[in-house]
């Protein structure tokens, strides 16, 4: 044994090659997932050949399975190798001496005759059988699942979460796989089970594709679905009719497996995880649209007067407006297209309640977002993570320990999923206000749920739109450009040099690669007076092709 991961068995080990094979006597190198192999072992291995640059001529195991050796000599190495914990060359040769080709059926089925052996009392006798029994259970596992068409590495990983239970829970309920160990999907662990012999249309196989419907869903950023969506698309996964899918649907929401609404007449279908919490911020945010406006007198005019005079900006009708909604509201949606006067508006915001002694707490879903909002308003802004204190065990504020402020102003609020949005509104103090900035057209969040959007459309929410293009953005060709796409207009690329939004065409990528190098070098840095590597990044495809990220990265371009 050359070299082995504890996380997950892959390993790199020498092999003599038995007689009767080619090679016979020699010495090979094979390495993959070997969970369960100790030096000795008797092994049959499937796999392919290759040649490494660097290791020379490999085995890449793609099988195993574990030989029992059927001479005495066998027996003496296999329990001599360190196999079972406890047992060393000198005892296993006088285990061996005493029951003979008889010793592995004692260790199996009369493990009370080891006390037969000199030096093997009660308690040592109980520790080497726990080993043995260790070492077999895992055999006869890994023997199971790659005699049902498993990898070894899958094989390890659900080892790892069920042990000596693994034949057990494969039989009760193979699709349980997707859930519990990472890796497995419904089709791997759809293919196990029909090996299994589990029939088309058991309950078992329909709930489980209802469940992997749902979750593709929320790949794609929905919390909900139509339950005759969900139903339609169980059926196509399995060949099933759609009525038993929608029994399937209804037994996991009979058990809690999956919750089943009902809104304008249609059922609506959902994973419990995602469900939950937008049940709850909806409670919160039903709560906040009805609460009362803060108490006491607001002198907006003076503030917004205050603030004009110190930045020499002077605020537009809409920015008043949000700025009077925000310092009288409990719950306010600020939303705009770039250029629009986001930035400044929140300022002034933040400005105006820091002269009420309103205390203000700034954050964002991301680093970068929040890093810019604390250069745009000159106070610190933390992501929300870090706002919420999360850990390994959840968000340290909560309902029970919520946060130190009185205002929350959340920016780049199109990035925050459900389960985010849901945890901040948790730890929202009771008299709190909340105020949420962002472009419903800007980039969605990763996991699931439209915040902003599905707020904005609500009709319950109070929100300001901001729509006027100021008269410093206008200079910018991308900012326009960005306001023509949303209109479904094509937008006007700059022709020169003077503009800041090109299209660039090469129909060969070769050529595409040396002209973002050219870009990235030289005309870029020296149009903007920026550095390349500091301010530029290029936006590519993450492997394929030659313009992807490694084949960028051999050339040098900054990508990210």
């Amino acid at each position: 044994m050359r070299f082995t991961h504890e996380d997950d068995a892959w390993s790199v080990v020498a092999v003599r090659v038995a007689e009767g094979y080619p090679g016979a006597g020699g010495e090979v190198t094979a390495v993959g997932n070997l969970a369960g192999v100790q030096p000795g072992e008797h092994l049959r291995l499937t796999g392919r050949w290759r040649d490494h640059a660097r290791w020379g001529r490999q085995l890449e195991v793609e099988s195993f399975l574990p030989v029992a050796p059927s001479t005495v000599a066998g027996m003496e190495r296999y329990l001599g190798s360190g196999l079972v914990k406890g047992i060393g060359p000198e005892l296993a040769a006088r285990i061996v001496r005493r029951f003979k080709t008889e010793t592995f059926e004692v260790l199996d089925r009369h493990p009370r005759r080891l006390a037969e052996v000199e030096g093997i009392g009660r308690v040592r006798s109980a520790r080497i059988l726990e080993a043995w029994k260790r070492q077999r259970d895992i055999r006869e596992v890994m023997v199971f699942l790659q005699g049902h068409g498993i990898t070894p590495a899958l094989a390890v990983r659900i080892w790892k979460r069920y042990g000596a239970r693994s034949q057990a829970v494969l039989r009760e309920n193979p699709y349980v796989l997707a859930e519990d160990v990472a890796g497995i999907g419904f089709h791997t662990a759809d293919a196990i089970a029909r090996k299994l012999g589990v029939a088309e249309d058991a309950p078992e196989r329909l709930e489980a594709a209802a469940l992997h419907a749902l979750s593709e869903a929320a790949d794609d950023g929905h919390v909900w679905q139509p339950r005759d969506s969900v139903a339609a698309a169980c059926a196509r996964l399995t060949g099933a009719g759609e009525r038993l899918c929608r029994e399937a649907i209804a037994a996991l929401a009979a058990r809690g497996a999956l919750a089943l609404e009902e809104c304008a007449g249609e059922p609506l279908a959902a994973l419990p995880r995602l469900a939950a919490p937008e049940q709850a911020a909806a409670a919160v945010i039903a709560r906040l649209a009805r609460a009362r406006p803060p108490a006491g007198p607001v002198d907006t005019g003076a503030s917004i007067a205050a603030f004009e005079t110190s930045t020499g900006i002077t605020l537009s009708a809409r920015q008043r407006e949000a700025v009077q909604a925000a310092c009288t509201s409990r719950l306010l949606v600020i939303t705009g297209g770039p250029g629009t006067g986001k930035t400044t508006l929140v300022r002034a915001i933040v400005d105006a309640l820091d002269r009420q002694g309103v205390r203000v707490l700034l954050c964002a879903p991301t680093g970068r977002a929040a890093k810019r909002l604390a250069e745009a308003t000159g106070r610190e802004a933390k992501t929300i993570h870090r706002l919420l204190g999360w850990s390994a065990g959840g968000f340290q504020r909560n309902a029970g320990s919520p946060l130190e402020g009185d205002t929350v102003v959340v920016d780049e609020t199109s990035m925050v999923d459900i389960a985010l949005f849901q945890g901040l509104l948790q730890a929202l103090p009771a008299d709190g206000r909340l105020v949420l900035v962002g472009d419903r057209d800007q980039l969605p969040s990763v996991g699931p749920g439209a915040v902003l959007g599905d707020l904005i459309a609500s009709g319950v929410v109070p929100v300001v739109r901001l729509d006027e293009i100021f008269r410093q953005a206008r200079a910018s060709a991308i900012v326009v450009g960005a306001h023509e796409v949303n209109a479904g207009r094509v937008p006007a690329f700059s022709a020169d040099d003077t503009g800041d939004f090109f299209f660039v065409e090469r129909a060969e990528p070769e050529r595409a690669v040396d002209t973002i190098l050219d870009l990235v070098s030289s005309r870029i840095p020296r149009k903007f007076g920026l550095d390349p590597r500091r301010d530029i990044q290029v936006l590519v495809p993450m492997q394929r092709g030659s313009r992807s990220v490694s084949r960028a990265r051999q050339r040098r371009v900054p990508c990210r």
